[in-house]
């Protein structure tokens, strides 16, 4: 038995050896491989230095380079005053713009129409949908619906029934008027002085 035992480990060993010289000669070889490309790539980089092109591409290159840089920081300056340029027309124009919206009657009107509009396209909406139920329309059925929304329900629609809104009388009143005609009627709280464009404090820098 140890006989056998140790021709085994003899025979393990020996073609372990084999194994380990047979991977010495590889990396001995890869290395010498490594060390002729080395020695031709020096080779020719050697003679590549010594064309008379060599330097002047050199040259040529470096000077590209630096332009490259100089080219960068002025469009960085460029990109930056124009930023600010943005910035401050953006202000100006807002600034007039809000002042126009403040203090223009037709715009002051168009919103008191358009919330009107609103409003009663809201209700047609509504009573389009009630009446093409086919089954009458019971709150009750609805998902989430508790008893106790009724009553907040019934409290909700006595308040908004008289609830008033003195700035939308004049534009409720008629409802499908043109704005042609709603533009020739500017309410009287609405007028107000329109500034110009040169009374608009510009921003200090």
């Amino acid at each position: 038995m140890d006989v056998e035992l140790l021709d085994l480990y003899d025979r393990c060993y020996a073609r372990h050896a084999v194994v380990n010289n047979t991977i010495n000669r590889r990396e001995r070889s890869r290395e010498e491989e490594c060390e002729g490309l080395w020695v031709k790539c020096e080779v020719a980089m050697t003679e590549f230095k010594k064309n008379p092109l060599w330097w002047p591409f050199q040259e040529k290159i470096f000077v590209l380079s630096t332009d490259f840089k100089e080219l960068k920081l002025n469009l960085d300056k460029m990109m930056l005053e124009s930023q600010k340029w943005a910035e401050k027309r953006c202000y100006q124009n807002s600034s007039y713009d809000t002042v126009e919206l403040v203090y223009s009657d037709d715009m002051g009107s168009l919103i008191g129409r358009l919330v009107s509009s609103a409003i009663l396209y809201g209700r047609c909406r509504a009573y389009e949908q009630v009446t093409d139920m086919k089954e009458p329309f019971d709150r009750s059925k609805l998902k989430g619906y508790r008893s106790s929304y009724k009553k907040d329900h019934t409290l909700a629609n006595n308040d908004f029934a008289i609830a008033t809104f003195p700035w939308l009388d004049e534009f409720v009143a008629d409802p499908s008027a043109h704005i042609e005609v709603l533009l020739s009627n500017k309410p009287s709280s609405l007028h107000r002085l329109v500034l110009s464009r040169t009374q608009i404090p510009l921003p200090t820098s």
